[in-house]
């Protein structure tokens, strides 16, 4: 019983949080443009460092924007801006 509880108290939490998703896609009209080529190298699989390579930018400065960018679309993961990019055509 307590496992059965604990799987949909999971299960409304990531109902909740693809339905706040898609309300932030309207955020990601607010990116900054180098906000949207992180966010857009992001979703193609990239590391931080690997961006910041490829920008010749710091990891640590690759890890700012993406704060940035997670408050702006009021999201905490990289599947969950990958979803939300799709869905603005980031």
């Amino acid at each position: 019983m307590m496992m059965e509880t604990l799987v949909a108290e999971r299960r409304d939490d990531r109902t909740a949080a693809v339905s706040e998703g898609a309300i932030s896609a309207v955020g990601a009209q607010s990116l900054s443009p180098r906000e949207r080529e992180i966010a857009s190298l992001t979703c193609r699989g990239l590391s931080n460092k690997e961006i910041g390579r490829r920008l010749d930018i710091s990891h640590h400065t690759v890890s700012t924007h993406m704060r940035r960018i997670f408050d702006k679309l009021g999201v905490n993961r990289r599947a969950c801006l990958a979803r939300i990019a799709a869905e603005a055509g980031l």
